[in-house]
């Protein structure tokens, strides 16, 4: 069996998500309004330069979410990650490997999301050493 190296922080309760009772998530209805909205942003500003102001004011990217399955609001349909299925830095990477030829993954926050975690700055993302300490 493979050493847990990750642990997972509810959004919502913030408590641990243990296996096969959450996971990380990505809801539909944000990517839906991401594509929308930086679809006009583009057709008001694309095409030229634009302002530093302008720039700021480019649509938000949708964010991806940890929960307990009971935790999670019910519009929550969207693209889920179990937390079982990635414990381990290498499963994470694994799953970056994954998503990268989706379509929409630049349209989330993920890279965000590995890079945090990565540097130990997502609190919902815990490092626990070989023993089952947290790091």
């Amino acid at each position: 069996m493979t050493a847990v190296e990750l642990d997972y922080v509810c959004d919502v309760c913030g408590r641990l998500v243990a296996d096969n009772e959450g996971s990380l998530y990505v809801r539909d209805v944000d990517l839906q309004a991401r594509r929308v909205d930086a679809g006009e942003w583009q057709c008001i500003h694309g095409g030229g330069p634009v302002s530093l102001a302008e720039l700021f004011s480019h649509p938000a990217v949708a964010v991806w979410m940890i929960g307990h399955d009971r935790c999670r609001p019910p519009e929550s349909e969207g693209y889920h990650i179990a937390v079982e299925q990635v414990r381990t830095w290498r499963d994470l990477l694994r799953w970056t490997a994954h998503l990268m030829p989706k379509t929409w993954l630049p349209d989330t926050n993920w890279g965000s999301v590995i890079g945090a975690a990565a540097e130990g700055r997502d609190r919902r993302i815990v490092a626990v050493d070989v023993r089952g300490e947290v790091a």
